[in-house]
C-alpha cells in the first residue's frame, strides 16, 4: 500500500495549487495498491473515479465512502470544499466512535465503557489524520512556527 493524494500533488500544481502544506493535507491522503498509484497518477479526481468505481457495486462504493469518510460526488468537488467536507466526516467518524465508548446512562458497571456498536470501529488511521489536521490549524493560528522562537536564536 501507497499513500496517495485523492486529489494528485501535479495535478493540483496544474491547477495553481503550489503550498505543499495545501497539497499534503491529511484529508487529501488514502491508501492505495502502488499500481493503482500508478496508473492514476497525476489524472484528475473527475477522470480517475469512474474508473475506480466501476470496479465496485453501489453498496461497496456507498460502505467505503462512509468508512473512509469521503464525501458523497467528492471527485466533482474544489480541492477546498473536498478538504471542508471531508474533515467534517472524519470528525464525525471519530465523534461517533468516542460515544459508543461512554459510560452506561444507568449508572451500572461504572468501571467498564460500552463497546463499540457492532461493526463499527474506529479507523486508527483516520484519529491520526484528524489528529495531524488539527495541529496544522493550530500551526497556521500560532503566531510562532513550531520548533522556533524569538530569542533570536539563543538558547535559554
Amino acid at each position: 500500500l501507497e499513500r496517495h493524494h485523492l486529489f494528485p500533488r501535479a495535478w493540483l500544481e496544474r491547477e495553481g495549487v503550489d503550498d505543499l502544506k495545501r497539497i499534503n493535507q491529511v484529508g487529501n491522503f488514502a491508501l492505495l495498491e502502488w499500481p493503482d498509484n500508478i496508473d492514476i497518477s497525476d489524472t484528475a479526481p473527475a477522470d480517475y473515479v469512474p474508473r475506480v468505481k466501476a470496479r465496485f457495486s453501489t453498496e461497496e462504493w456507498i460502505r467505503m465512502h462512509e468508512h473512509h469518510a469521503m464525501p458523497e460526488n467528492w471527485e466533482t468537488m474544489s480541492y477546498e470544499q473536498f478538504l471542508i467536507e471531508r474533515r467534517k466526516l472524519m470528525a464525525a467518524i471519530i465523534r461517533r466512535g468516542y460515544e459508543s465508548l461512554k459510560q452506561p446512562a444507568d449508572g451500572n458497571d461504572a468501571g467498564s465503557a460500552q463497546l463499540p456498536v457492532a461493526g463499527f470501529l474506529v479507523p486508527t488511521q483516520v484519529v491520526f489524520a484528524v489528529a495531524a489536521a488539527a495541529e496544522t490549524e493550530r500551526a497556521k493560528q500560532s503566531p510562532e512556527p513550531a520548533g522556533e522562537s524569538n530569542d533570536g536564536g539563543v538558547a535559554s
